[in-house]
Parts: structure tokens; sequence; C-alpha cells
């Protein structure tokens, strides 16, 4: 076993299964991520109309994904299954859609709405992708506003990729039986056929059970703890807490009605804005309002979401939550 773990150490490894129960542990990697912006004078936006890509110039960071400042698309170097996000904002009470294209064809279209208020406009999808594949956010018809600001990051209009599942293989050591160990330390890649596990890998999710409104500047009070691997949630205060150093992936979805409008942000440490959501007075009624993003933090820091402005309804689950996941 020592033997084969040396070569595992330095080498490529390709395997069925990898379990890491027994450890308890998490799995720890260098996670292939990227976050891109507009890279605009702070403050300053610009429209873009239909046809066109919206113009993330900036990379914020791009780890085992190829980014063009020029073209605006996100190249795949590693085949597997991808989170992909974006924001921008609406033109105030002008139509205007945006599409998430695979090599310039559309696969997942038509985010937006018209709003007499400018808003945020936010999307999601996960792909199965191949090398080389190519990532875009276009604007499909209408207009649409990319924003830069630099005081409150989560204002900047981004553009996310995630890795998730590795579905391609190597080929330098081969084996037929599962790997069931405490730890396992390798200096190249692993690729896995099978199911990587790792139960213990941090995590958590939490709700409510009751409605809420809040009209205070408060950590938003989701007191119902869905699951907590790892516990860095403390349902108390509200807070999530990094057990571990690396890159984490947060959400929520939070809501209101009676035409109430709001203003929440992601808070590190209390004091440094992640990631900023709003919901404007917009003539309609009930109205759920997502977010997400992807960060790096420190063991120590501390997360939470706190009401900035206006009226917030905290609804019982399913209608608001939020949670995280540690990627590496």
């Amino acid at each position: 076993m020592t033997s084969l773990l040396q070569k595992i150490n330095d080498l490529n490894v390709r395997v069925d299964n990898i379990d890491t129960t027994g450890g308890g542990g998490t799995t720890t990697a260098n996670p292939i991520a990227m976050r891109v912006r507009y890279d605009g004078v702070s403050g300053s936006s610009v429209t873009v109309n239909g046809g066109n890509p919206l113009p993330y110039g900036a990379i914020n960071f791009a780890d085992g994904i190829s980014y063009n400042t020029t073209t605006y698309k996100a190249t795949i170097l590693t085949a597997g299954k991808y989170f992909i996000g974006f924001s921008c904002y609406n033109v105030s009470n002008v139509s205007g859609a945006v599409d998430i294209r695979l090599n310039d064809t559309i696969v997942k279209g038509r985010f937006g709405e018209r709003f007499t208020h400018v808003s945020i406009i936010n999307g999601t999808t996960v792909l199965d992708l191949v090398e080389n594949d190519t990532i875009s956010i276009v604007c499909d018809n209408g207009s649409v506003r990319v924003l830069a600001v630099t005081s409150i990051p989560s204002f900047e209009s981004s553009f996310f990729v995630m890795f998730r599942i590795c579905s391609s293989g190597g080929s330098t050591i081969d084996s037929t039986t599962d790997i069931s160990c405490n730890t396992l330390t390798t200096v190249g890649d692993i690729s896995c056929g099978g199911i990587i596990s790792a139960p213990n890998q941090i995590s958590f999710r939490a709700t409510r059970t009751n409605h809420v409104y809040i009209n205070s500047n408060i950590a938003l009070p989701f007191n119902v703890i869905t699951y907590n691997v790892g516990g860095g949630y403390d349902n108390s205060t509200y807070t999530f807490t990094a057990p571990k150093t690396g890159t984490y992936f947060f959400y929520c979805v939070v809501f209101t009605d009676g035409n109430r409008n709001f203003t929440f942000d992601f808070l590190l440490n209390d004091t440094t804005i992640l990631f900023r959501g709003s919901r404007p007075n917009t003539g309609g009624y009930v109205t759920n309002i997502p977010a997400s993003f992807t960060t790096k933090l420190n063991s120590g820091d501390q997360v939470n979401i706190k009401r900035i402005q206006g009226t917030l309804y905290v609804a019982r689950e399913p209608f608001t939550h939020w949670g995280g996941h540690f990627l590496g």
C-alpha cells in the first residue's frame, strides 16, 4: 500500500471509486472556477443591444479555465459538468433578454424582464461540457446593461463558471479495486471513472418554518437547519463560519409580497459586501429573488445575509432559504 501511495503521489491516477469516509474529512483540491466582471470606471455602465456579448472584460480569477477578454468567451479545459451563472441589469422600462450560449448556440435563454425601475437580471444553468467548448453570455434581443462598481462588488455585472463533476479519465495507473483510506495526497491529477464519495464535504442549508417580516438591519433569521455538514452554520446567530480556507459557493432565495422593495447584502465578517441583491418597486405583487456567487474565504471567516433597506419577507420553506458549499 505504501508503494502504491508513493506512485500516486508522483503520478496521475485512474481508479473506479475513491472513498474518504474513513477519515471523516473533506476533499481539498485546486478548484476549477472562474469569475469575471465588467471593467468600466467605478459606477459606470454600458448598454448592450441584441446580438452582442456582454463585455465582462476584467478577470477576478480564472483557475483551470481560459477566458478571453476580447471575445468575452470562457474556454473549457477539462471535461465535466459545470455550473454557470451571470448577472446584469435591465434598462429601465425597456425589454431585454439574455442567453447563455455554448459554442455560439443558445442552450439556456430568455433571461430578463421589463420593469419600470432598474433591476438585476440573474441566470444560472448546469451544462455537460467537453474540452475546448466555449461559453458566452449574449444579449438576445432588446437592451440590457452591465455595471461596474468597486465599493459594492456585488453590484458589478459578473459571469462565473464552476466545475462540478469530472467525466473523463486519465491512464497512468489503472486499478480495478476501490481505494479506501483516511488521506490521499497527490501532486498530480486524479481522474475517477466512478463516484468520488465525500459525505463530510463542508456544506449547509437553512430555512424557516414560519413567515417573518424584516424591517431592521439584522441578519436574516434562517433558524431551521436542513443540513450542516462540518458544523459551520450557527442557527442562533444566522452566520456561517468557514472551517477551511478555500473557494466557496453561496446561494439564497428571498421573497416579497405587497409590492415591497428591499435590499440585502451577503457580508464577510459583518463589514465587507460580497454580494448585493435587491428588488425595486416594480408594480408587481409576489416576487422571488434568487442570488448566487463564489468567493474565496480564509478559515474562520464569517458570512451572513443582512437586510439593508426596505421590507424583506423571510417566508417559510420552500419559499426562502440559503446555503453554501465548500468547492476546494
